[in-house]
């Protein structure tokens, strides 16, 4: 692994996403979830995911990136229909994925009863050589939304010059890439709405919200560890909004669905040319499996959190200890074999390196991690970025820069959100900001996606908008043109 680690010190390299990862994450998507990738798709790539504490970043080397557009855009090519393309074999997993850990949660609920090592076992390696397989799945869609912006430029442009439409290129390509199928923060937001309109008209709630509680608290997790949203959370949010507010933005989010379909169903019917319109459908869908990827992820480690509780109360650890393991250490520490020293799980949670592909992977902490910091974390003294224009409009306001997912619930009304990326549970700090700033992600990004959604300005892709930011710089965003600078 020595001469793997080493390109990435050497070569070009690109930042592909940040969030809080644990270690039993990161090796899943460096190394086991990559294998069962390479399984069933055919190719991979070396990984690196740097961690300072909870909150981590993953790296590629650049040209694996031009080596998967190829594939990808092949594959396009070759598969004419989405189904066979991605759809069935992925929801077939999905379903019984999710199926899976519903079962184990109920299960390990349960107070009780005792469960045997033999059980923990088996439950645990059931899960997680499902998970490696939806994992797979996962990072399919992702590397499609990854490269989805050459190939737009190279295979779309040609096809879409001849079609002489009344709209731009990037209008052409926000309208296609915004999916037409609800996403999971849409119908979530939908359902709380209805349940602020049924509040002030006198209904009684709380079984609506228990139910509420359950269907939706998996949003702010991607770590067995991290902790689901609670009823008092949702609660809260009830209390915070109006009747009035909350059917004008009910009416706004059905509003927006409706003109979303006819602007989408319009664009289709002045296609002229067969293989754009089955692209746009492709892409359409890509948009929403980009966004549906993460709730399966999300709410499969929200459930099986209580599994990782009784391995952990079973051999002396707490949950978040657990999820500092690989998955090997953890069957051989179920089974008492070889229990991983505290020392070296807790130089874990302070900050590792996982690097790998298909094949192995290692783990790097202490002052190894130092020579790639330097790499992976280049100063820069610009004062102004382009990135990707992902929903127009122009703003100044103060930067509120996201280095951790603890600072979210901070920001201010009126700020401009700084982040590497976002995700579901950032929204709530995204209805408050005046535009968003990410420092990865195109036109299918969750950044773009939801700014969309909320009607304000948003650039995606300026690759260093969070190291050259600070909070309280007064920025300029324009939207417009694609530009991010400090005033």
């Amino acid at each position: 692994m020595k001469r793997k680690n080493s390109i990435f010190l050497t070569e070009p390299i690109i930042k592909l996403y940040s969030r809080g990862i644990t270690l039993f994450s990161a090796v899943l998507f460096v190394h086991f979830g990559m294998k069962t990738h390479h399984q069933i798709y055919s190719f991979g790539i070396k990984h690196l995911i740097y961690a300072d504490g909870d909150f981590a970043s993953a790296y590629c080397l650049k040209n694996e990136l031009n080596f998967i557009e190829k594939i990808i855009m092949k594959r396009m090519e070759n598969i004419k229909n989405f189904s066979d393309y991605f759809e069935a074999k992925a929801m077939n997993c999905f379903q019984r994925h999710l199926k899976l850990v519903k079962t184990l949660e109920k299960k390990y609920s349960s107070n009780n009863r005792s469960f045997t090592i033999l059980e923990l076992e088996q439950d645990y390696t059931n899960f997680t050589n499902l998970l490696n397989k939806a994992q797979a799945h996962i990072w399919f869609i992702f590397f499609n939304d990854a490269v989805i912006a050459p190939i737009f430029s190279k295979k779309f442009r040609p096809l879409l010059q001849k079609e002489k439409l009344p709209i731009t290129d990037d209008e052409f390509f926000k309208v296609i890439s915004t999916p037409l199928k609800k996403t999971g923060v849409i119908n979530e937001r939908i359902e709380l709405l209805k349940l602020v309109i049924n509040r002030a008209r006198g209904k009684d709630i709380h079984e609506l919200l228990v139910r509420h509680t359950n269907k939706w608290r998996w949003f702010p997790c991607y770590n067995p560890s991290d902790k689901p949203y609670t009823i008092d959370h949702y609660k809260k949010e009830i209390e915070q909004m109006s009747y009035k507010n909350a059917k004008e933005e009910l009416s706004k989010i059905i509003t927006k669905q409706k003109k979303d379909t006819q602007q989408y169903n319009k664009i289709v019917s002045l296609v002229k040319n067969k293989e754009l319109k089955r692209l746009i459908k492709f892409i359409n869908k890509i948009s929403f499996y980009r966004e549906f990827r993460n709730d399966v992820r999300r709410e499969g480690m929200c459930r099986v959190s209580p599994l990782f509780k009784r391995i952990g109360s079973k051999v002396g650890l707490s949950v978040k200890e657990v999820c500092y393991l690989t998955p090997n250490e953890v069957v051989s520490t179920i089974k008492r074999r070889n229990v991983l020293d505290k020392a070296v799980i807790r130089q874990r949670m302070k900050g590792y390196i996982v690097v790998g592909d298909q094949k192995d992977f290692e783990i790097i902490t202490g002052g190894r991690i130092k020579k790639f910091v330097k790499v992976l974390l280049p100063k820069s003294e610009a004062t102004e970025l382009r990135g990707i224009a992902a929903n127009n409009g122009r703003v100044t306001g103060h930067a509120f820069v996201i280095t951790n997912l603890d600072k979210l619930n901070k920001i201010r009304k009126g700020d401009i959100l700084v982040a590497s990326m976002t995700a579901p549970e950032y929204v709530v700090a995204m209805r408050k900001a005046r535009a968003v700033v990410t420092d990865e992600g195109g036109l299918m990004s969750h950044a773009a996606i939801i700014s969309r959604e909320l009607g304000i300005p948003c650039v995606v892709g300026t690759k260093i908008a969070t190291s050259i930011f600070h909070d309280r710089d007064l920025i300029e965003v324009d939207a417009n043109k694609g530009t991010v600078k400090k005033l």
